[in-house]
């Protein structure tokens, strides 16, 4: 199974991104938007798992983000990703103390179950979409972003590759706790 570890996006941060791609994409601007149900933001890609790694992944789950606790994060740009001329489409942001801390759960989790991860330092982000042909058109001046995340859960996800895409299925996924401060 070809697996990664995401956070899934509630429907006031799809309703944001919606508004803003209006907004700063062009309609015939030569790109291909991702659909709304397969936007997460990806703390972990794992790759092809065989099934007794997934299960000792499903079970270590949720007692490995048990102590972790819900925060807001705030996306503040719009660009190409990972680089200026790269035909992806995303919504970044910088890397927080407590999104940090989310990864780094991510990779002791990992680490935990015998599932080898990237040790690269992590670049938050949103693919938003892709390149449709050769040549996009230059997003709206000032392309910034202000986007407000509420991370108050994680999920296991499974992606098949079809013939339109990518389809994503949860096999797991677990509430992060709350925070006793007022």
């Amino acid at each position: 199974m070809r697996l990664f570890i995401g956070i899934p996006l509630g429907g006031r941060c799809q309703r944001e991104i919606d508004t803003l791609l209006r907004t700063a994409v062009p309609a015939r601007g030569g790109w291909r938007m991702i659909p709304e149900q397969n936007r997460h933001l990806t703390l972990a890609f794992l790759g092809d798992l065989e099934a007794p790694v997934t299960g000792r992944l499903e079970r270590a789950f949720a007692p490995a983000y048990r102590p972790a606790e819900a925060f807001v994060y705030r996306f503040t740009a719009l660009e190409r990703f990972p680089s200026p001329r790269a035909g992806l489409l995303a919504l970044t942001g910088a890397v927080t103390p407590p999104l940090e801390q989310l990864v780094q759960t991510t990779r002791n989790l990992l680490q935990e179950v015998g599932v080898p991860c990237e040790q690269s330092p992590f670049r938050p982000h949103i693919t938003l979409a892709r390149r449709a042909r050769k040549r996009q058109s230059a997003l709206a001046p000032g392309a910034v972003a202000d986007i407000a995340m509420e991370i108050d859960s994680v999920a296991l996800y499974q992606s098949t590759l079809g013939p339109s895409g990518s389809a994503y299925t949860v096999l797991a996924r677990t509430r992060l706790g709350r925070s006793a401060a007022p």
